[in-house]
């Protein structure tokens, strides 16, 4: 060992102040390294979450839809014994869950709201035009007569209402007392003295006309002299209804003309030639 080497060295002993300043100051220079590591620690926590956050938007959440449920089988029958006033009335059969809900309900609803339809009743357009004859002449010994096609130009609905004190009116088939056309009432008092017709006015036109024309029978013998009445009444819709008839502004009265025909019987000679 070259102890002439290190004796130049200086030495710490005990008392060598340079020793002594290290032991002292060590310790603090520690500590603050120490804590500056953890101040940045502290610092790298706080900072790189909200640096995260900023960098990565935050998931749009999705509203989640519970599933309906569908009714249980008590809550069928709960609803079809004792269902609420506004729901329609059940069947006697046994309805399914559907025929009884909401819709049913509302369709009632929608039926009940439905105005009452308006009584038929006279137009204010009375305007029409009627061709007919008002004088009939007749053989004096005839007991009916058929009326000559007539013409009729109404707006709408007409009533015709026909009526005589000693004639019978006979429309369509003859004999026979005839009312349903195509389904519907048209007539009433076929085959009587007080006959009404109601319809559009070619079906009025059309059933007077119809098979020959309509044919008047006299209940009193002979048809001549006779006289009836025809009163027609644009309508709202097609009635047969007596009370109307009295509106009418339209009347024509049709009077049976005996022809100048004698009964008597003459006789004259005959000569006969050889």
């Amino acid at each position: 060992m070259d102890r002439d080497k290190w004796a130049d060295r200086p030495r710490f002993t005990r008392g060598n102040r340079t020793r002594s300043h290290l032991l002292v100051h060590e310790p603090s220079v520690f500590a603050k390294r120490i804590g500056a590591l953890i101040v940045t620690g502290i610092l790298l926590t706080i900072v790189a979450p909200v640096l995260a956050d900023e960098n990565n938007p935050a998931p749009i959440e999705e509203p989640v839809i519970a599933p309906s449920e569908s009714p249980a089988p008590s809550d069928t029958s709960t609803a079809s014994e004792s269902p609420s006033p506004s729901e329609a009335p059940i069947p006697s059969s046994s309805p399914s869950l559907q025929e009884s809900n909401a819709p049913q309900s509302t369709d009632t609803q929608t039926v009940s709201a439905t105005p009452t339809p308006r009584r038929p009743e006279a137009i204010s357009n009375q305007g029409m035009r009627i061709d007919m004859p008002a004088i009939l002449p007749v053989d004096p010994r005839a007991l009916s007569r058929n009326l000559p096609s007539i013409n009729i130009s109404a707006p709408g609905y007409l009533l015709a209402c026909l009526n005589s004190s000693n004639l019978i009116f006979d429309i369509y088939r003859k004999n026979s007392p005839d009312s349903i056309f195509n389904g519907e009432q048209l007539v009433t008092g076929d085959f009587s003295q007080s006959l009404m017709i109601s319809g559009t006015s070619a079906q009025v036109e059309a059933i007077i006309n119809s098979y020959s024309g309509l044919r008047m029978v006299s209940q009193r013998g002979s048809i001549s002299g006779a006289v009836a009445t025809f009163a027609f009444v644009a309508v709202s819709q097609p009635v047969l209804d007596a009370s109307i008839c009295s509106r009418s502004v339209n009347t024509r009265t049709l009077y049976f003309r005996p022809l100048g025909l004698g009964l008597e019987l003459k006789k004259n000679g005959l000569v006969l030639k050889k």
